[in-house]
């Protein structure tokens, strides 16, 4: 049965490190390497779901800051 992919950011990535970790050190059937995988894949789009998350809340919050010197909102891009 798969595992269900984590529900926080933390958690996401402390499960792709232990991925990682397995991948690394265990010589792992097929099977068992694709699960894992499916895993890692699980998590993968967890933290990238969050990360998106948290660039759409920073553009936001820097479009809600006013230039001092023109009054007009500004944005930046924020990258990963």
């Amino acid at each position: 049965m798969p595992t269900p992919p984590p529900t926080s950011f933390s958690a996401a990535t402390e499960t792709l490190e232990s991925v990682l970790q397995r991948f690394r050190n265990d010589n792992l059937p097929l099977e068992d390497a694709i699960a894992l995988f499916e895993e890692g894949v699980g998590a993968l789009n967890v933290c990238q779901t969050t990360l998106q998350q948290a660039r759409g809340k920073v553009e936001v919050l820097l479009t809600s800051i006013s230039d001092s010197t023109t009054g007009k909102a500004t944005t930046e891009p924020f990258d990963v």
